[in-house]
């Protein structure tokens, strides 16, 4: 069974929804959706060495400050192509992304340990920082993202010409406005722009009276907008600035590109870097809300203290869901849950199912101090009615076949969840074909919960030393 299927049967999903709702970034919601099932117990103690050190940073009351964190990798990704630039705002994202970067770098450095083995400080020692790039892109770029006229002195001079060229065109043309009024050619007094040319309105009659370029008429027709012959030149001073104006902040976005594009493997790294600050994060703080610890890892002993099923605690109170213990002892390896509909037999093995891949996916989980996990390789969940009309399979048939699966592919290594096995058919029967597939489960070792209303199987179970009756 592939571990998609066994997500979706033990609704990991929702938890995954829940934790990227404590993410920051894209970055963070990212990491939950390539999230990877550790099978190492050494990669697995690293990442929850790793989560420890952020949750104890975070029950201290400080927090880890990844506000304002954009996505900038099509970004950085353009800038690598020579020539190319960004919108201009883009720009104070790459800058914030920089200072984002130092400001993680110096508070987990200042809040960790003096221990070479602290997982986090070593990530967080990882990220690139940059006061002279971040300074480069201040002075360039302002808070609203325009490119700032001390940008260059030519940029400067620029601006300052047409400032001034455009207050020479708003003089004249509000001289030539109040002629033209006076004579009542206008059909409104107001200076406008039509194709970036300063322009003012005429009675179309009247037109051949006001020399100039006509530039466009109103809807109605009633109105022509010209361009009067004295403002001519002026306004092509104007033209000519701007695109000087145009050709120069493109310039200076291309330099300041080039200088960014040279630190994009530092820039792709700090993205991994803060994604898994992040990742690690919102688990950090799903932790603390749900009250979860790390168990110990103990491959001889599988020990669950007042468990709850977290997507529960999410939708009631604490206080309304009742835990349960599971443990087995010695050379056990397979329970049989028995009890009335509604009792929450179901509930448990998903319990059981969903905090088993929880903690293998680096998650804390919710049981009490002192609960023991071990490592599997192999997630074998069958829940629910498989039945198919269109594959021509009844339940029983879509059971089965689970259950070859289930047969076939499982090994010592292997966690099995069933649910009312062997339950849609002769109970005689279904007893049986129950009692030797667990046999069978057992011999291989494989540590196999499943539920059941079939009474012969309690006596089979109670029967065979590794089986504990719950």
């Amino acid at each position: 069974m592939n571990i998609t299927e066994v997500q979706n049967k033990l609704e990991f999903d929702k938890i995954c929804d829940k934790l990227k709702k404590y993410c920051v970034s894209q970055y963070g919601i990212d990491k939950f959706d390539q999230i990877e099932l550790y099978t190492s117990a050494i990669l697995l103690k690293i990442e929850f060495n790793k989560l420890a050190s952020i949750k104890k940073f975070l029950e201290a009351g400080k927090d880890i400050d990844l506000e304002g964190l954009r996505d900038i990798r099509e970004d950085i990704e353009r800038l690598r192509i020579s020539g190319n630039f960004i919108q201009t705002e883009k720009y104070n994202w790459i800058k914030s992304f920089l200072r984002i970067s130092r400001i993680v770098k110096s508070q987990i450095r200042d809040f960790s340990d003096e221990d070479e083995n602290d997982n986090i400080k070593k990530l967080a020692d990882g990220l690139y920082s940059d006061k002279v790039l971040e300074h480069s892109i201040e002075s360039t770029i302002d808070e609203n993202g325009e490119v700032r006229d001390s940008a260059s002195k030519n940029l400067k001079r620029i601006r300052e010409d047409l400032i001034d060229k455009r207050e020479i065109l708003r003089k004249l043309l509000g001289k030539l406005l109040k002629r033209v009024s006076e004579d009542e050619y206008t059909q409104v007094d107001l200076i406008t722009l039509r194709d970036g040319r300063s322009v003012i309105p005429v009675k179309v009659e009247n037109k051949r009276k006001v020399p100039g370029i006509i530039h466009s008429s109103s809807a109605t027709g009633y109105t022509v907008f010209i361009e009067p012959a004295e403002t001519i030149d002026l306004n092509n001073e104007i033209t000519e600035l701007t695109f000087e104006e145009k050709r120069e902040v493109e310039r200076i976005l291309r330099s300041l590109s080039e200088s960014i594009a040279r630190y994009y493997n530092e820039l792709k790294v700090n993205i991994e870097i803060l994604g898994e600050i992040d990742f690690i994060r919102a688990k950090a703080l799903f932790a603390i809300e749900y009250v979860c610890v790390e168990p110990e890892l103990d491959n001889d002993k599988y020990s669950l203290k007042n468990c709850y099923h977290p997507i529960l605690i999410q939708k009631l109170e604490k206080n309304n869901v009742t835990p349960f213990n599971l443990e087995l002892r010695d050379d056990t390896n397979t329970i049989v849950i028995t009890g009335p509909n509604a009792g929450g037999k179901t509930v448990a093995l998903k319990t059981v199912g969903l905090l088993q891949l929880m903690y293998q996916y680096g998650l804390m989980v919710t049981v009490e101090e002192g609960s023991c996990f071990r490592m599997f390789s192999r997630f074998y969940v069958v829940i629910g009615d498989e039945q198919s009309i269109e594959n021509s399979l009844s339940s029983f048939s879509s059971h089965l076949r689970e259950l070859k699966d289930v047969i076939e592919n499982s090994d010592s290594n292997s966690l099995v969840l069933i649910d009312e096995i062997c339950s849609g058919t002769d109970p005689k029967f279904g007893s049986a074909l129950a009692a030797s597939i667990l046999k069978y489960l057992s011999d291989k070792n494989c540590f196999t919960i499943v539920t059941t209303h079939i009474g012969n199987l309690k006596v089979f179970a109670h029967n065979n030393e590794r089986f504990i009756n719950a």
